[in-house]
C-alpha cells in the first residue's frame, strides 16, 4: 500500500494525535495511529488510549485504499524536520518507509488487526456553540482535581436543561461553576480531565454531541472526539449553591483586587499559602505571614455591605478564579468557617472553603475586625 499526503496536515494530524496516546501504552499497538483510506481518496487518522479516542477526516493526495498503523512518534520526529510539499508513505509486511525528496525513514510495521476496534459516532442529538463550551470549561479547569478524593472525581460535570450549558468541577477544597447560553436538550454527562486539553485544542464555531451505551461523542470541524463514560459518581453540590445566608459581601474590580494580592503574596507561607481577608468599615484588607516571621499588609478600597467580617484563604484558589474574571467580582461571607462565595457576574461562581486559622491567628482577626459596618 503506497499514499502520498501534504507534509504540513499530516505534522499536524499526528502531533493532535499524540496528546490522546499514552505514555506507557497497553496494548502495545497504542503507540501507534491507524490510518484508513477509502476510494474516494478520504482518510482518517485515529488514535486512542482505550477511555479517550480521536478520528480525524483529511485528503489523501495519491495513492491505494486500504488500513495501515503508523508508530506516531517517530513519524512526527521525521516530518517535523520538514515544511511544505508532500511525502510518500509506503507499508509492507516489515517496515512503513517515509520518503521526503531525498529524505526517507522505516519504522517496523504492526498488524492492523493489533489495534483496537473503535466505536463510531452514532446519530447527533444536540448541537452547541463550541466557543461556549470551551470558555465554561476554561473557567472551571483548574478546580478538577488529578485523583479521586473523599469528596471529590477527577472529572467536569457538564450539564444543559435545553437553554443553559453548565460547568461544574468540585476538588473537595472549591467547587467552580460556569454557565453559558445554549439550544438545546437536556443531558447529563462527565469528561475525565486528562480529555481537558484535547478539548481546549478544537477549532470551529460548533460543537455536535452524540452518546452511545459506553461512549460520548462530540464533533467538530473534521475531528471526532470519543469519550468513554466514566462509572464515577460526582459529588452534591446543590446544598453549596444554594447558600443564601451571607453576612457581608463586598464588590471590587478584578484588576484591583489582583494587584492587592500581588502587594501581600511574597510573604505567603510556602506549605499553606494562605491570605488573611478582613473586611470592615474601611474596606478590604489583606494580609499575609510567612513561616520566617515575614508579614505583608495591604487596604483596598472596596463596596462594602453588612458586618466586618474575615477569613483566610487559599491565595492560588483566589487567583485562579481571577485568571477568568473580567471586570467586577462580588465576594461574599458568612463566617470565618464557612464557604466564601466568589462570583463574576451570574454565570460564574467560586465557592471556596477558608483555611481555619489557629488561636493566636483567630485572637488577632477578632480584634481586627471589631468594627461593624
Amino acid at each position: 500500500m503506497k499514499i502520498t499526503v501534504k507534509v504540513n496536515e499530516f505534522k499536524r494530524l499526528l502531533e493532535e494525535a499524540r496528546a490522546v496516546i499514552p505514555k506507557k501504552p497497553i496494548p502495545s499497538s497504542l503507540v501507534c495511529v491507524k490510518v484508513d483510506v477509502n476510494d474516494a481518496k478520504q482518510a482518517t487518522l485515529s488514535a486512542s488510549n482505550l477511555t479517550m479516542s480521536i478520528f480525524q477526516a483529511f485528503e489523501v493526495v495519491d495513492g491505494d485504499t486500504g488500513s495501515f498503523l503508523l508508530h506516531a512518534k517517530e513519524a512526527h520526529a521525521f516530518l517535523k524536520r520538514h515544511k511544505d510539499g508532500t511525502a510518500t508513505v509506503e507499508v509492507d509486511a516489515k517496515h512503513v518507509t517515509i520518503k521526503i525528496g531525498q529524505a526517507s525513514m522505516k519504522i517496523k510495521a504492526m498488524a492492523v488487526d493489533q489495534f483496537p476496534a473503535l466505536e463510531s459516532m452514532p446519530e447527533v442529538k444536540y448541537t452547541f456553540s463550541l466557543k461556549f463550551f470551551k470558555r465554561i470549561l476554561a473557567k472551571v479547569e483548574a478546580a478538577v482535581p488529578d485523583k479521586a478524593g473523599r469528596h471529590s472525581v477527577p472529572t467536569v460535570k457538564i450539564e444543559s436543561d435545553g437553554s443553559k450549558l453548565r460547568a461544574v468541577a468540585s476538588d473537595g477544597y472549591r467547587i467552580a461553576i460556569a454557565d453559558a447560553p445554549c439550544d438545546g436538550g437536556v443531558f447529563e454527562l462527565q469528561i475525565q480531565k486528562m480529555c481537558l486539553p484535547v478539548f481546549k485544542r478544537r477549532e470551529g464555531a460548533w460543537f455536535h454531541f452524540a452518546e452511545s451505551d459506553t461512549n460520548f461523542f462530540f464533533r467538530t470541524e473534521g475531528v471526532v472526539l470519543s469519550i468513554r463514560k466514566p462509572q464515577t459518581k460526582f459529588p452534591p453540590v446543590q446544598k453549596a449553591l444554594s447558600m443564601a445566608n451571607f453576612k457581608t459581601e463586598f464588590k471590587i474590580s478584578a484588576g484591583s483586587f489582583k494587584e492587592a494580592l500581588r502587594q501581600v503574596e511574597t510573604t505567603v507561607h510556602g506549605k499553606v499559602p494562605g491570605i488573611h481577608l478582613m473586611i470592615s468599615e474601611q474596606g478590604l484588607r489583606l494580609k499575609s505571614a510567612d513561616d520566617e516571621g515575614g508579614e505583608s499588609e495591604t487596604q483596598v478600597p472596596a463596596a462594602v455591605t453588612g458586618t466586618a467580617n474575615s477569613t483566610r484563604l487559599n491565595l492560588q484558589f483566589i487567583d485562579e478564579f481571577l485568571s477568568q474574571a473580567e471586570g467586577d467580582v462580588l465576594v461574599q461571607f458568612i463566617d470565618r468557617n464557612s464557604l466564601v462565595k466568589f462570583s463574576n457576574g451570574p454565570n460564574y461562581i467560586y465557592l471556596v472553603m477558608p483555611l481555619l486559622p489557629d488561636k493566636c491567628e483567630e485572637a488577632a482577626e477578632q480584634e481586627s475586625t471589631s468594627v461593624s459596618v
